[in-house]
């Protein structure tokens, strides 16, 4: 078993020089409250190396850094853009409407999806400077999630997929360690969630639950 300490100086963020306007936040991801113990195993394939330049932000925080996501589906198919929130705050409920669709589960049903779950994918990518991300997983019936959970031991069988509070996502072009080492920045700065990293499907989990992270 590794602990968060060495997973995380794996992933490079232990000494990693990121530009960000106003903030640096190498500062907040030495962070020893979130730095103590990672339950996981499979990361033999992980390497140490420096994250690639964060897009300057101009002084965008979580809250107010534009709410805008550029989303394709590996499931339904088709890209969209969605612009879900201004940056004074003010959501667009049609469009959350949209999105809650767009990240419905294979078998054609929807849930809304939990505004925070959005808002750290919102976040990270922001930071990425707003690439197109690849949904692999969004809302899941239970009956879906039921039926993949006897097939592949890596699905929980109680997962936030379920509540909408879930998603499991790519950047094409970058690899699953540095698009989970900025989700990783995101949760801890948005104070909430899980992340898990899948090395050899080579996707990352975002979740609005408790803090935790994983490897399988």
């Amino acid at each position: 078993m590794v602990s968060r300490r060495e997973f995380i100086c794996k992933l490079g963020l232990c000494s990693a020089a990121m530009v960000w306007a106003g903030s640096v936040p190498s500062r907040a991801l030495a962070s020893a409250k979130w730095l103590d113990g990672w339950a996981g195993d499979d990361h033999e394939d992980m390497q140490e190396g420096p994250l690639p330049a964060v897009q300057d932000l101009k002084g965008a925080t979580p809250e107010f850094c534009p709410g805008v996501l550029r989303l394709k589906s590996s499931i339904h198919g088709g890209s969209y853009e969605f612009r879900f929130r201004d940056q004074q705050g003010k959501y667009d409920e049609n469009i959350l409407a949209a999105l809650n669709w767009f990240l419905r589960c294979k078998d054609g049903t929807w849930q809304h999806m939990d505004i925070t779950t959005i808002e750290t994918l919102n976040y990270v990518s922001a930071l990425l400077g707003v690439p197109e991300i690849q949904v692999n997983s969004g809302y899941r019936s239970p009956a879906y999630n039921a039926w993949l959970a006897r097939k592949n031991e890596n699905v929980a069988r109680n997962s936030l997929h379920q509540y909408g509070m879930a998603i499991d996502f790519t950047v094409p072009g970058m690899s699953a360690r540095d698009v989970c080492s900025y989700t990783l920045y995101a949760r801890n700065v948005m104070g909430r969630g899980g992340v898990g990293y899948y090395p050899k499907a080579g996707f990352v989990h975002l979740d609005s639950g408790k803090a935790k992270e994983w490897v399988r």
